[in-house]
This record gives C-alpha cells, structure tokens and sequence, in this order.
C-alpha cells in the first residue's frame, strides 16, 4: 500500500514539474515572439521605448536574450539597446553556433559602427576564433576597415593567427593598402618574413601592390629578406618590375646598395608558372640586356623571352618584352 502511494506521489511530482517547465517555455516564446514583432516593425515611434521595457521584464523570466543581440547587430536597427542587454547581463562577447561573437558578427555583416560601439566595452574578447578560424582583427584586415582594425589592436590581440593558406595579418594588411596598421602589427612582433602556401612574404605583396610607404616601412625592419623568393623563384624585386612599379624598384635597389641587384631580373631561366599560358622548359631563351639612356638618366632593362611550343597548349612561339626605368640618380 505504502509502495502504491510512493508511485502515485512521484507521478504527481513529476507531472507538475513537467507542466511548470512547459509554462516556463511557452513563456519564454511568448516574449521571443513579442519582442521580434517588434524588432522588425519599422518607423514606430514606441517600438525602441517599449522594447527597453520589454526586454528586462523578458530576461527576468528566463529569456536569455541572446538572439535579440545578434538581431540588433546584423540589422544595426536600437543600437542602443546593446547597452540595455549588457547591463542586464548579456554577455557581449556571446557566441552563436558558428562561435562568432557580436563583434566578429557586425564585421561579417559590414555593420562598422556597431562593431566601434562593442569595441568600447572594456572586456570585450578580441582573439574569439570562429568556425572559420578567423579572428575580428583577421576580418577587419581582410574587409580593409581601416579604422575598426586600429580600434582592435589597441586591445592587444593575437597578430599571429593565420589564415586558411597560411597567410598571416601583415600580409593581408599590405594587400589591402592598410598603411596606418603595418607598423602597429611590425610593433606586436608580428613575422615580416612569414611565408604562406605560395611562398608569398609581406614585402612581396607590397612590391606586387606598389604601395611605396608600406615597402619603406617593411625594409627599415631589421632582419628582413629582401632576396627572398616564392614558390615560382620570384624575388620582391622581380614582382615590382613586373608591375612596372618604379619608385619601388629604386627604392629596392637602393636598399641593396648595388646596383648589381638588378640580376635579380637576368635568371638563366623563368620558373614554371602553371597558372601561365605559356611552358618554360630547357629550349627558353632568356635574354636581357641594361642599356643606359643618352642623357644618363634612366636606365631601361628589356627582357626578351621566346618561347617554343608546349606540347600541353600547342601554342606558337611568343616573345614577351618588359621594358623597366629607373632613375640612375637615385641608384648612386
């Protein structure tokens, strides 16, 4: 009889709880539902008032608010209930399923203003990884915000992590012409000699962009390989010629102080380059010659490459002509 009791107690207790939980989580969709109603009714004048009535009363009952935080990142609509969430005790540096943070959510979706507004909590967490595995420096750089960048670097953030070719921030910065970061990552101890997949360093991208000032900021490091060479055995050199990029080339010879750098453009032989049209093998002739202009001033380096068929292409022989100048007076 005792025992009958028990069972009939337990399954009373249990029915209970079961019914509170369900009240509890009909009344958590209830809120989720009323507030994003209003979240996405445009041009109501009381919507922002009522939500910051709404939205304490909501996370009182158990609603956690998190996806009222990301909606309001993404949108960039009641910017200034992010305040209202934090001092409720959302955390800002939450994480949706795909572990970004609202700071690395506003660089995904362009919002730069939110993102400045994050950036001015002081425990905001900058070195979050996502499932991408970049970081909201990693973004800012890749997107070429300059200004939300600077923003993060003062908050000390890992400028070591790569991206997915193993390309590291530096080198993205100098793709997308950052100049006001490259020094602040060269200060942190970033490696301006770091190589990704291609063989590719900082200071070759540089002399490929022909941005002068980074190329200037990137030589006055000490320890930089200024001979370096990529997965094809171009050297920064040959990249900046390539680009016809002039005061970089002067800039590159001067910084060797010889001007017999210039054999780094009169190789025996080009390197296969497999995106190219064009096969180098044994038969290329490879041929350049320095000819210094009647009035001494410039110096024009031509290089001549015929090439025979490939078997692969079946292409005519070609002949590719780079004419380069350079400023002698600069080379003394």
């Amino acid at each position: 009889m005792n025992i009958n009791k028990l069972l009939i107690f337990i399954y009373l207790a249990s029915t209970f709880s079961f019914a509170l939980s369900m009240q509890d989580q009909e009344s958590e969709r209830d809120y989720k539902e009323e507030i994003f109603n209003l979240l996405e009714k445009p041009n109501i004048e009381t919507t922002e008032e009522t939500l910051a009535q709404l939205i304490p009363e909501a996370y009182s009952a158990g609603y956690k608010c998190k996806k009222i935080l990301f909606y309001i990142v993404k949108t960039s609509k009641y910017t200034s209930l992010i305040s209202l969430l934090v001092n409720l005790g959302v955390d800002i540096n939450i994480k949706d399923r795909f572990n970004s943070t609202p700071l690395i959510y506003a660089l995904k979706f362009g919002k730069l203003k939110v993102a400045q507004l994050i950036l001015s909590y002081d425990n905001i967490d900058v070195n979050v990884i996502d499932n991408n595995g970049y970081t909201a420096l990693m973004y800012a750089v890749y997107k070429g915000y300059r200004d939300v960048a600077e923003l993060i670097l003062q908050y000390d953030p890992d400028v070591n992590i790569k991206y997915e070719n193993q390309e590291n921030i530096l080198m993205q910065a100098c793709f997308q012409n950052l100049e006001n970061i490259i020094q602040d990552l060269l200060d942190k101890g970033i490696d301006v000699n770091s190589k990704n997949n291609y063989g590719v360093t900082a200071l070759i991208r540089a002399c490929d962009v022909g941005n002068i000032n980074i190329v200037k900021t990137l030589l006055a490091c000490e320890g930089i390989d200024i001979d370096v060479q990529d997965n094809k055995g171009w050297t920064p050199l040959m990249y900046a010629a390539n680009k016809r990029h002039n005061e970089v080339i002067r800039l590159l010879l001067e910084h060797k102080k010889n001007i017999t750098a210039i054999k780094d453009l009169n190789r025996s032989s080009l390197p296969k380059d497999t995106n190219s049209k064009l096969t180098y093998n044994k038969q290329t002739l490879f041929k350049s010659t320095i000819a210094i202009g009647i009035s001494g001033t410039v110096i024009f380096v031509i290089d001549k490459i015929r090439n025979k068929k490939s078997k692969e292409h079946r292409i005519k022989d070609s002949e590719k002509e780079l004419v380069y100048q350079v400023n002698e007076q600069n080379l003394c």
